[in-house]
């Protein structure tokens, strides 16, 4: 938790009065739960039983914790306008406000809020009682994304909490050994993610992945992709849940394998597209470039402890460029060949 100066009284009632207007929606209203796994950590859910649409309600993409849990880590309570969950009037000022609607926790102290008008969201995490409230005005309005790899801002607060980084990559495993694979939206990583996966490499996450003592895991279970990256992968167009939608990214459920138990992090690879399939070493500077583009400016709530822990998490790591091309087949090969001799 940062230190500063003591929380803004202002700050102070209105996430007191959010965090009651969620648990009033809760306990007033009917509502579907799940305990997913974060990690190491157990979170739970509550979200409101609504019409969510053909990708059904935003628990379904999310992966279940294993075990018994009677006091789970941490509780996230989606929860719409309605009688008992009303939105308080925040009166701070609004040059309080990051670009993406963060507030800084200079302001806030215990709490971490944040007013999405990306997603027309409105979150606050108590880091001391560890309840996270979401709110939307209505969420079956909610955008089709975000269903689809839903609380990725308070996953990344949960994560904070306990020294782990919620970052913007994709992974992959071979059973032994976890890879990252970071790259600027385009990159390619999301591709060459998934033609590994058809030849037997378990696909970890395209997207989003948990960083935790050097160990990698991921809370989704759904991917995102273009048109064009079906079109190479027509294989996954059976497995999409919004085909009939125009304009959208599709949406893939079964693509991503479940990580019940986090997997340890060897290498880190910087992806691009090119004319040939080839893996060269590459600098630490340019792939801590890559991984804090994606994970600072406020996608996932970095600060500067996330800073630390990217710089920590690439030591760690052998750092590779990933050079691709339009052809799987030698993709596929240059990945084999590398694995082959790393070993």
């Amino acid at each position: 938790m940062s230190k500063g100066p003591a929380i803004d009284a202002r700050v102070g009632v209105f996430c007191e009065q959010f965090l009651a207007s969620a648990r009033g929606y809760q306990h007033n209203h009917p509502t579907i739960n799940k305990t997913i796994a974060l990690g190491s950590r157990s979170v739970s859910i509550t979200v409101p039983i609504s019409t969510w649409g053909a990708l059904g309600n935003p628990l379904d993409g999310l992966v279940e914790y294993v075990g018994e849990v009677e006091n789970p880590d941490v509780r996230i309570i989606l929860f719409q306008n309605a009688e008992y969950a009303r939105l308080p009037i925040a009166t701070w000022p609004s040059s309080w406000h990051y670009p993406l609607g963060q507030i800084s926790q200079d302001q806030t102290h215990r709490y971490r809020v944040a007013i999405d008008r990306h997603t027309g969201t409105v979150a606050v995490f108590d880091m001391k009682s560890r309840v996270c409230g979401v709110w939307a005005y209505e969420v079956a309005r909610l955008p089709y994304w975000w269903v689809a790899t839903p609380f990725r801002l308070q996953f990344s607060w949960i994560a904070d909490t306990f020294d782990a980084e919620l970052i913007h990559a994709a992974a992959v495993s071979d059973g032994n050994n976890g890879y990252l694979l970071t790259g600027v939206s385009g990159s390619g990583k999301s591709t060459v993610t998934h033609q590994l996966a058809e030849e037997g490499v378990k696909a970890i996450s395209d997207d989003f992945v948990l960083v935790e003592n050097h160990h990698i895991s991921s809370p989704f279970l759904r991917t995102k992709l273009h048109d064009s990256s079906l079109e190479m992968l027509p294989n996954l167009w059976t497995k999409v849940l919004n085909q009939k939608e125009v304009g959208q990214k599709r949406i893939v459920e079964g693509a991503i394998s479940p990580v019940t138990e986090p997997v340890s992090l060897r290498s880190i690879f910087l992806v691009r597209v090119g004319d040939s399939s080839t893996i060269l070493p590459e600098s630490r500077t340019q792939i801590f470039r890559d991984l804090a583009i994606g994970t600072i400016p406020g996608v996932l709530g970095g600060n500067l402890r996330s800073l630390s822990r990217i710089t920590s998490t690439i030591r760690h790591s052998t750092t590779w460029r990933f050079q691709t091309s339009d052809s799987q087949s030698r993709n596929i090969e240059e990945w084999k060949n590398f694995v082959a001799n790393s070993t």
